[in-house]
């Protein structure tokens, strides 16, 4: 059954409200848009039906605010005719789907309703194709990198949970799309020899044109997120990651911008990781003699304060025929002949426990394989 809150601050006109729609809707009644509002905080309606004359504030500033909270809430506004004026501007204001002139008959009114409750319905459903979508999306193309660059896939883990913490310290408001930015970060990297990949993840020096060849993984990366609807600013992102202050400043705004910065950061601290061999705290103290621009020190600062999810995680030995999902290898999986077949650090999905499933049988691996995994729970 559907949630309808519907405010008012005649307790009569809430009470033929509830008569109404009970007996097909749940229905919150509250008497102002204040108590409305923080209601909305909590708990999701499919519509809202206001009043348009409340004291302190009226139906199409309330209207206003609710849409920011909950966009995808449809909203209906109940107005006399010397409202009529205040009713246009709210629908303008307010997205309202509705306005319903006082006194509303009983059929009318749950007619509209239902309108209301059908266009919820459908723009639920879109956003949930979408997303449905997205998440698809986002997974075909991390598991082509675990699969043709597990190298990289490997420090892309890493570079995602350094993006997450510093987006949350910094409290930013679209937190997924810098947590994909990481995940998708090396992308490009499918582009490359396998053993350029290994060897730019190493601490092995690379020679010009390989470094070269390196800096075009972001603009490689960025240009296939692109074609994905809503990733545009993750594209534009992961192909800024490394340009100067001047370059992004001159190019980016908002927080494109820091998402680019914030990935400049965390290549950064992992590139030092990974050939030092130092703690994520080392790295920032090392970089922070570098890196001296005030992004840059309140960005370092904020991933001072990072810890691996470790704790919380236990060493286990297993056979292939043991590993599953979500665990993360703690040393290279090697075959019968030594060569890396899957790097330290990886975090195991389907095709991966597939490729190595494969591997076994074709050419043997050394067994066992040392993976952490969640430590079982002390309830």
């Amino acid at each position: 059954m559907h949630k309808i809150l519907c405010v008012d601050d005649e307790s009569n006109v809430l009470d033929g409200l509830r008569r109404i729609l009970f007996e097909d809707y749940d229905v919150e009644a509250v008497t102002s848009g204040a108590e409305a509002l923080e209601l909305m905080q909590d708990e999701e309606f499919a519509c809202i039906i206001s009043d348009m004359r409340m004291p302190e504030m009226n139906g199409a500033e309330f209207l206003s605010k609710a849409r920011q909270i909950a966009p995808d809430t449809t909203r209906m506004l109940l107005t006399g005719q010397s409202d009529m004026e205040s009713a246009i501007s709210a629908i303008n204001d307010g997205n309202i789907f509705r306005f319903l002139m006082k006194p509303c008959p009983e059929e009318k009114l749950l007619g509209h309703m239902s309108e209301a409750i059908r266009l919820y319905e459908l723009t639920k459903a879109e956003k949930d194709l979408l997303e449905n979508t997205l998440k698809g999306a986002i997974t075909v193309l991390t598991d082509m990198l675990s699969m043709i660059a597990p190298t990289a896939f490997s420090r892309s883990i890493y570079i995602r949970g350094y993006m997450s913490h510093m987006s949350r310290m910094t409290k930013q408001a679209n937190a997924w799309e810098f947590e994909i930015a990481g995940m998708l970060s090396q992308l490009g990297a499918i582009v490359l020899p396998p053993d350029l990949i290994k060897k730019a993840f190493s601490s092995v020096p690379l020679e010009a044109d390989e470094k070269q060849m390196l800096g075009s993984i972001p603009a490689a990366g960025a240009k296939l997120v692109d074609s994905i609807p809503r990733l545009q600013n993750v594209a534009l992102m992961i192909e800024s990651q490394h340009g100067n202050d001047r370059e992004l400043h001159n190019t980016l705004g908002g927080h494109v911008l820091i998402g680019a910065k914030m990935l400049r950061i965390a290549s950064a601290v992992d590139r030092l990781i990974l050939q030092e061999g130092v703690s994520v705290q080392k790295a920032v103290e090392t970089l922070k003699k570098t890196l001296v621009t005030p992004d840059d020190q309140t960005l370092l600062t904020c991933l001072s304060s990072f810890k691996p999810d470790s704790a919380d995680r236990v060493l286990k030995s297993v056979n292939v025929n043991e590993l599953e999902i979500g665990m993360i290898l703690e040393a290279d999986v090697l075959a019968k002949n030594k060569s890396v077949v899957l790097c330290k650090g990886q975090k195991l999905n389907g095709p991966l426990i597939a490729r190595l499933v494969n591997f076994a049988r074709r050419s043997g691996i050394q067994e066992p394989i040392e993976v952490t995994v969640l430590a079982p729970s002390s309830d």
